[in-house]
């Protein structure tokens, strides 16, 4: 792996320009399980890109503020592409550098609120912002690049926060030279026994040019985490094709090496017509991840471990780790291993809520060896620059699939008996058989007016399904139960559009203006629909659809043709219902 990758040079403090030591750890092996432990610091360190660390409790890095007046907290850490753990009770004084690409700071949740005292620069530090006791004399530097826009390669994970999904960068006010600055989140604080109410955030620097100092709030991207943290930054809104540690990867002279460990230059084996080749790494990439709360577990990131075992004797070798979205090579093809699911000997991993993942990318697309199961190598369809990777390699034209090494295959009637194959062998190896969804066709199918009126059937003859809506009304939602076919069918489906019901004609009619055709649902973008098939467009299960002015004369009739509707799952909660299959 190279060097890492600076995303924007917004540091502002004497740490960017400090010597920085290595760090002293007291244990640990630097991964996720095993992190290295720091030990006490009164200067400033500086860790290695890709590996974990915490400072436990007890712990103190760099000096904290002694002197109100002159605001003298120094020393910190810089992160430089590590993942960062701060205990509770543990103390971080200084800058806390985030600016290299793939840096992640986790604040576990603090045994007590403190009002921050520490912002170089800044006028008026105190009484404004509470903020975690481990980091009461930090300022953490690089969540705002130099060019005003917020660093998105980087996250911190916040535990102990309730809000309400906003998070700004407040600027300083009453200087226009101050470059310190809070994030805060988006709700009035007062921590339980304390008659002050604040900000709840911490302290932040920003560039001397930022909009921050012009009183204007800037919002950063946030989201709550599957394990109920809250997260600013890389919100890992997308599923990628990779690796995690300890892929073993198949060398061109038949030896392994760990995917995390692979260097531009070394040479892998591939499989080409049959045979084995040697080729080149051009290119290594690794980004630190998020699971994300609420949402199915393909959707919410979730690795998926394959068993030794599952797909053949001794395939893999040894379990395997990866994401969802990565390809197994089989019968000439690439299969999305999230297709492939069994909840037994494939199953997601939700032990694992952040990790880092890897991967690594060869000329021309290949077919290569991860713990002796066949597999693809990285295909650059345009989202290199997301990872944090090698910088040998431009790319001046991105890849499909038309490029790869084997078709894609997502065929159900291709994948489903696969599947089915590999599940039967899973309760052969003593996983267990998986239960079928419970699944309902009742859709529940009703409306809520834009004046916030349930309305439910009046009628239903064969497809076509009537309500009357109350005078005034402008607009409806269209509510029912909603469910993804690859998790009510199967994973071996390939549709993961949350459907609704399928609606075909609809029509308006009222006393004064007669009947007329409403088709605002196909020609207009409205939210809660999925994409027009023909006449025909699924809802999400809360569809506005638009109506004509009459129907806010009097009361009106309103028709559906409900062309499709279900299966449903009956369990509540997308990650509870793909469970069945993880």
């Amino acid at each position: 792996m190279s060097s890492p990758k600076k995303t924007g040079d917004n540091s502002t403090t004497a740490m960017a320009r400090a010597v920085s030591s290595a760090p002293v750890t007291s244990g640990g092996s630097g991964t996720k399980a095993d992190p290295y432990i720091l030990s006490g610091n009164t200067g400033t360190i500086t860790l290695q890109a890709g590996k974990y660390y915490i400072v436990p409790d007890g712990v103190t890095i760099g000096k904290a503020v002694t002197n109100n007046a002159a605001n003298n907290a120094s020393g910190g850490i810089n992160l430089n592409g590590a993942y960062l753990e701060i205990a509770s009770k543990a103390h971080v004084n200084g800058t806390i550098n985030m600016s290299v690409s793939g840096s992640s700071l986790k604040l576990d949740a603090t045994p007590k609120w403190v009002y921050s005292d520490y912002n170089p620069g800044k006028a008026g530090v105190g009484q404004t912002t509470w903020t975690w006791q481990s980091i009461q004399s930090a300022v953490i530097d690089g969540l705002i690049t130099s060019d005003d826009k917020p660093n998105t390669a980087v996250s911190i994970v916040a535990e102990g926060v309730a809000s309400d999904g906003s998070v700004r960068v407040l600027g300083t006010f009453g200087t226009s030279t101050s470059n310190g600055s809070e994030m805060i989140y988006n709700k009035a604080f007062k921590p339980a026994g304390s008659n002050s109410s604040g900000h709840l955030g911490f302290e932040v620097l920003v560039p001397s040019n930022s909009s921050v100092l012009q009183q204007k709030a800037a919002t950063l991207p946030s989201r709550e985490t599957s394990d109920g943290a809250y997260i600013v930054g890389d919100t890992g809104s997308d599923v990628y094709v990779c690796f995690l540690a300890g892929a073993m990867i198949r060398m061109a002279d038949g030896s392994e090496k760990a995917v995390e460990d692979i260097l531009v230059g070394d040479r892998v084996a591939a499989l080409v017509d049959g045979q084995s080749v040697a080729r080149e790494i051009i290119w290594t990439g690794r980004k630190f991840a998020y699971t994300r709360a609420g949402c199915p577990a393909d959707e919410a990131g979730y690795p998926v471990r394959i068993a030794a075992g599952a797909l053949s004797e001794g395939v893999p070798s040894r379990d395997l780790f990866v994401t969802s979205e990565h390809s197994l090579f089989v019968n000439g093809g690439f299969v999305p291993v999230r297709m492939l699911v069994n909840g037994g000997s494939i199953a997601y991993d939700r032990s694992q809520s952040s990790f880092f993942y890897y991967h690594i990318e060869t000329s021309d697309h290949s077919v290569i060896f991860a713990n002796d199961c066949a597999t693809e190598s990285f295909l650059d369809t345009g989202h290199k620059n997301i990872f944090d990777g090698s910088d040998n390699v431009i790319s001046l034209r991105a890849k499909t699939w038309a490029d790869a090494a084997a078709p894609l295959t997502t065929a159900r009637d291709v994948v489903e008996p696969l599947h089915a194959a590999l599940a039967t062998r899973s309760i052969e190896q003593g996983f267990g058989e998986q239960g079928a969804p419970v699944v309902t066709d009742d859709a529940d199918l009703h409306l809520v007016t834009t004046e916030g009126v349930m309305v439910h059937a009046l009628r239903q003859v064969g497809s076509c399904v009537s309500f009357m809506l109350p005078p005034g009304t402008r607009g409806v939602h269209l509510v029912s139960r909603a469910s993804r076919p690859s998790d009510t069918i199967g994973p071996f489906v390939d549709d993961r559009r949350q459907l609704g019901v399928l609606v075909g004609g609809v029509h308006l009619a009222t006393t004064h203006s007669g009947q007329r055709q409403v088709v605002s649902h196909l020609d207009r973008q409205f939210s809660g629909w999925n994409a027009p098939e023909g006449t025909h467009r699924w809802t999400a299960g809360y569809a506005f659809l638009a109506l004509p002015e009459s129907a806010a004369e009097a009361s009106s009739i309103l028709t559906m043709e409900i062309v499709g509707s279900g299966p449903y799952l009956v369990i509540d909660g997308a990650e509870d219902a793909q469970a069945l299959f993880a």
